[in-house]
């Protein structure tokens, strides 16, 4: 039996060796919170159940903040706005983005519908094997081109800005049909259109299509944006941040931006409306959470 005096001794010895364990533990539990917030912070949240107050800086396609004194700005690109605080990527699989991924089990959607006046033509498009309905590729129709002869009921991203992905054939070799999809390997399919789509850029997806709160946003300049093949100037002129001037549509074949003379075609060039940003270039967007059904009335 250990007296008294002893006992107390070993329990502050025992102690005494697990005290420099503390700073350790310590710092662990510091470290491990540390990056636990670091990766939350990646995707923001007031925590709060009132609407955010959206004044943000706006970003073009290369992440770059957009400076509307400049008198060569780029569009502003919805995608790298958003997913400063928002996940982009995961927003990018839902069902109004997701037309043209091989899903094999989905609710069944409606095709797009291709009309030719001329021979009184109706023909239900689909990317998805949908019975009764044609693949894009069957009439022909690039990718570049269903963009084109859609982009006006769509609300962005997707075909818009994600090239179709193909299972690859070896050279002389053809795609083994009943190979385990998961061991197939995907590659791009090469868009007979490709050069056209570097000069009209992406069709991103465009939030405030859906969720813009006031009358401001016009589906109509989206729309004519697209027809004029301006893909990446088209959020740009329907949120009402600026006006764009020329048409990638009307750019003779094989036009090169690189070698374009001042006096000769250009690009679509943006006037941003600067009664639009705040002193420090930011912009308010009044959005809200869950959209209205008059926002959905402008493609069903």
């Amino acid at each position: 039996m250990l007296k008294s005096g002893n006992h107390t001794k070993s329990r502050i010895g025992s102690m005494g060796k697990k005290a420099h364990l503390w700073p350790v533990w310590g710092l662990a539990l510091l470290f491990g919170s540390t990056q636990s917030g670091v990766a939350q912070e990646n995707y923001k949240e007031t925590r709060s159940r009132s609407m955010y107050t959206h004044i943000i800086p706006i970003y073009d396609a290369n992440g770059t903040q957009i400076d509307p004194d400049d008198p060569n700005a780029p569009p502003y690109s919805p995608a790298h706005t958003c997913m400063k605080c928002h996940d982009y990527k995961e927003i990018a699989h839902g069902y109004h983005f997701n037309a043209a991924d091989a899903i094999e089990n989905g609710r069944t959607g409606e095709p797009w519908i291709l009309v030719d006046p001329q021979t009184g033509t109706q023909l239900p498009i689909s990317y998805r094997d949908r019975p009764g309905t044609f693949k894009p590729s069957d009439i022909g129709l690039s990718r570049f081109r269903f963009v084109y002869q859609f982009g006006r009921h769509m609300p962005g991203g997707g075909v818009g800005e994600n090239p179709l992905m193909e299972p690859k054939a070896d050279e002389g070799e053809a795609v083994d049909e009943q190979a385990d999809s998961a061991d197939v390997e995907l590659v791009p399919v090469v868009d007979e259109d490709e050069a056209i789509w570097a000069l009209s850029g992406k069709l991103e997806i465009d939030c405030m299509l859906c969720h813009g709160m006031d009358s401001s946003y016009s589906h109509e300049k989206w729309i004519k944006e697209i027809d004029k093949q301006n893909f990446a100037w088209a959020s740009t002129v329907a949120m009402g941040l600026g006006t764009v001037s020329g048409e990638v549509k009307s750019l003779p074949s094989g036009f090169n931006p690189a070698e374009a003379k001042e006096n000769g075609p250009q690009l679509p060039k943006v006037k941003y409306d600067k009664k639009k940003f705040k002193e420090d270039g930011s912009v308010f967007f009044d959005l809200r959470l869950t959209p209205e059904n008059n926002s959905c009335y402008a493609c069903h």
